[in-house]
């Protein structure tokens, strides 16, 4: 039976439940059917209660991942009960995925009925993650429209906890004196909502007024110490001024109300919001500065103008404008300087270009001009971003829509020169569906590509790099040269003489035959090499280094040793390798595995290397 964990998630009330841990129990038993039907065993169970899917710190979450991670027995199966269950955000959901994919065999979504074996899953779970996206934003408009109607209509608070010091009397907030209530704890909040008024207006500072709070009073509501935070926030709260407020579609709105009994004048008020404004140190404002798009590709600095030259002063290389110019597509800059008019429309400046020549947008790490533009971004440094089309950025769905996402996040323009598009006018659904298309169309690529190999092949053209003691012609045939081609004659002779191929490597080493070192395997592939029989063999290797062999075409060209005699060669060398097998490595077992921890965020420590020196 395959070992399997489930994870649940709150909301969900089918009829007959209403709770939300009957609605846990509901997503538990319909997991349950299914792992029963499948012959799966369940070794755990998660569930959250109360988290939003926006939240990925999630403590059941975080648990079953660190469970995941540290299980010496592999599971096999984690059953989600659907993918808004696992999140219902979209960029969260696919890096938790890919994060999970290496932990777990299979992934299953039980009421959509699919897994990660399906052949289109990276293009359900992106849609189906949209979906629970929207899902979300709709809930919450409609939560924010239903309080801005029951406020600005009938003018009655609708929070979800009640201000400091105050008490909930049918529809009006009053202030929680020894008349309106009997909680202590309710009084002692009004004490400690008048003490914070009356500290700031004697000048106290915010920080000396949180030290009293957390010395005379206790902790917070929530259980946590007083701070500079939360003092502020009650210092600016308008409801004490008898103001009820909020955000609708991304306005402020303010309704005065007699339903709240005011504890400050609308003079006071402001005064406390003028002081608080000059003395309280926010978010510091946005730099507005033009971004530095031009940087030297090996350091990082950015490059100056020295004349007819484009030089960087850290590392002193330094290249002809003329000849960067000409490794940037021609409608870029035309679109930049001419038929967009764009430094004048936008008031920006064209600085310079990273670039990837001859570089797949599958890659990641080997991009150095992407590498680049991933650091200059985290570094704020980045305000707009122009590519010829989207699918520069990247090929795959998830690396695209995790780029795209992190530019809107920053507020940053991408802008496709040859789409006509701007990501900022892209709604999550349109960028979903330009990272999918840039997928696709990939795959669709590297099919027509796959064609063409077929067919060059069929007729006879060798495509990839010739074997030794051949070369490759014009017309892509094969011809020999004879002094590789004595090298692999000697070979299969000494082979045949009785010579393992670890001592041929050694005879050939000291001869330095063909100019190159020889090693075990590099003589066991000259061995195996189908081409040296004339025709062309298409070799298969195995994970026990085992050769399998498929013919491709029926072209030849001249053979350089004879088709049975290397075959039977071939087999030996099968053989041999079976026996030696793969290399296996002793497991680890360290004396402290599951004790330490990191003492700043106290999860497990673990190894980071293959020779256990460093954790």
């Amino acid at each position: 039976m395959e070992k399997t964990i489930t994870y649940g998630r709150k909301s969900i009330n089918p009829k007959g439940f209403v709770s939300e841990k009957d609605s846990i129990r509901y997503q538990e038993q319909v997991m349950e059917e299914y792992a029963l039907n499948h012959n799966m065993e369940i070794v755990a169970k998660y569930s959250d209660i109360g988290y939003s899917g926006a939240n990925t710190q999630r403590p059941e979450l975080i648990e079953m991942l660190e469970f995941l991670q540290n299980e010496e027995e592999k599971v096999d199966v984690l059953l989600f009960y659907t993918v808004d269950r696992l999140g219902r955000d979209l960029r969260n959901n696919i890096n938790l995925v890919l994060q999970i994919s290496d932990l777990v065999k299979k992934i299953v979504f039980v009421v959509e009925g699919i897994s990660n074996d399906y052949e289109h899953f990276k293009m359900f779970l992106i849609l189906k993650s949209i979906v629970a996206e929207e899902e979300r934003i709709n809930l919450l408009n409609r939560f924010a429209s239903a309080r801005w109607t029951k406020v600005t209509s009938r003018q009655i608070f609708n929070g979800a906890k009640k201000p400091l010091g105050y008490v909930q009397k049918g529809e009006e907030l009053r202030k929680a004196t020894i008349e309106e209530t009997k909680d202590l704890k309710e009084i002692q909040g009004l004490e400690a909502l008048n003490y914070i008024i009356l500290a700031y207006l004697s000048n106290q500072s915010i920080s000396q007024i949180a030290k009293n709070l957390s010395r005379n009073f206790g902790l917070t509501r929530s259980g946590k110490k007083w701070d500079k935070n939360s003092v502020a926030y009650i210092l600016r709260n308008d409801i004490y001024a008898g103001i009820l407020s909020g955000r609708m579609k991304g306005e402020r709105y303010e309704v005065p109300t007699n339903k709240v009994e005011p504890l400050l004048s609308k003079t006071t008020y402001e005064f406390i919001q003028a002081r608080l404004k000059n003395t309280i140190k926010g978010r510091q404002p946005k730099n507005n500065a033009l971004a530095l798009l031009s940087v030297c590709i090996h350091c990082l600095k950015p490059v100056s103008q020295v004349g007819p030259l484009i030089s960087c002063p850290e590392c002193k290389r330094s290249m002809e404008i003329e000849d960067i110019s000409s490794a940037v597509e021609r409608n870029l800059i035309d679109y930049l300087l001419g038929s967009y008019e764009f430094t004048d429309k936008e008031g920006y400046v064209l600085k310079g270009f990273l670039e990837d020549e001859a570089r797949s947008a599958y890659q990641g790490k080997k991009r150095e001009g992407y590498e680049s533009l991933l650091t200059l971004i985290n570094q704020g440094k980045v305000d707009v971003i122009v590519v010829t089309f989207f699918n520069r950025l990247a090929r795959k769905s998830e690396d695209m829509l995790n780029i795209l996402l992190l530019l809107k996040s920053k507020n940053i323009e991408c802008i496709s020169v040859g789409q006509g598009k701007r990501l900022s006018m892209m709604s999550h659904n349109e960028i979903a569906i330009e990272a999918i298309m840039a997928e696709e169309e990939d795959k669709n690529l590297t099919r027509r590509i796959h064609t063409s190999k077929g067919i060059s092949i069929a007729k006879g053209e060798y495509l990839t790099k010739p074997a030794l003691g051949y070369r490759r012609t014009a017309n892509r045939s094969l011809e020999i040269v004879d002094e590789e081609a004595e090298v692999v004659r000697s070979i299969y002779n000494y082979y045949l003489e009785g010579i393992p191929p670890k001592e041929i490597a050694k005879l050939l080493n000291t001869t330095q035959a063909a100019g190159r070192k020889w090693t075990t395997q590099t003589v066991e592939d000259v061995l195996t090499n189908p081409v040296y029989t004339g025709k062309y063999v298409k070799r298969k290797i195995l994970e026990d280094r085992t050769v399998e062999f498929e013919k491709l075409s029926s072209s030849e060209h001249e053979p350089l040793v004879d088709e049975e005699m290397f075959y039977r060669v071939a087999q030996e060398v099968n053989e041999g390798r079976k026996k030696r097998g793969k290399k296996k490595y002793q497991k680890h077992h360290h004396l402290f595995k599951g004790v330490l921890c990191c003492p700043q965020c106290h999860k497990m420590i673990n190894k980071i290397n293959q020779n256990y020196s460093k954790y």
